[in-house]
């Protein structure tokens, strides 16, 4: 298919929708994708996505990063489940949104691309956070945890997989192990622990070992 065929395509869905190439690099900007993000087609086409987006967890941390988890999925040909996203918006406010992903091919070469379909799920989220905060507070009263009151939610934005070791490191650090207790513990040198935490963050798009480990516990994936 045509780029110009898939954006005509696009232009009047409900859903904002828009498209990043493999750079990273947004193509396409529909008309609702404006109203949302009030910000015009003209201001973001051609900029990068996570100038654009501003993406965060419920955890607080970067999602949208210039190599994300998305694009790396995207070159690999892999699904991506749809995830829960807090954004920027031209007014300053955030917002949290829902994103699924279409991974398309376009043009004469073929070249992937990331279409995004996005909802305003902000009421529904606030909600979400004042009921787990309403469980927290109801917890500390009865003495019971707050995820045996309200079950949480799993729409995690994705991660690039991690391997078992480095999921193992980043389960000794939510136990609060030092690097040189880690490298004791699995036999490795301090070094190697460092190295593999490097990775750890890249994968996860985090700037520190507290941020990776809850990115990781609220992506499930330790």
């Amino acid at each position: 298919m045509r780029e110009t065929e898939l954006f005509a395509m696009l232009e009047g869905t409900a859903d904002a929708v828009f498209v990043v190439d493999q750079g990273g690099l947004i193509r396409f900007w529909n008309p609702s994708a404006e109203r949302l993000y009030g910000l015009r087609s003209a201001d973001v086409v051609d900029r990068h996505c996570a100038c654009v987006i501003g993406g965060a967890d419920a955890a607080g941390a970067r999602v949208c990063t210039p190599n994300c988890a998305v694009l790396e999925i995207m070159r690999s040909g892999s699904e991506i489940p749809a995830y829960d996203l807090e954004v920027n918006t031209a007014s300053g406010a955030r917002r949290w949104v829902n994103v699924s992903i279409i991974v398309a091919k376009a043009g004469p070469r073929g070249e992937r691309l990331a279409i995004h379909l996005v909802r305003d799920i902000d009421a529904r989220k606030k909600l979400e956070n004042l009921t787990q905060e309403i469980a927290v507070r109801v917890g500390q009263l009865t003495g019971r945890q707050a995820e045996e009151l309200v079950k949480p939610a799993r729409n995690s934005a994705p991660a690039v997989p991690l391997t078992a070791r480095e999921r193992r490191i980043l389960q000794l650090l939510s136990l609060g192990r030092s690097t040189a207790a880690v490298g004791r513990e699995l036999e490795i040198s301090p070094a190697t622990v460092r190295n593999h935490i490097q990775h750890i963050l890249r994968k996860l798009g985090t700037h520190s070992r507290l941020e990776a480990v809850m990115r990781a516990a609220a992506a499930g994936l330790i």
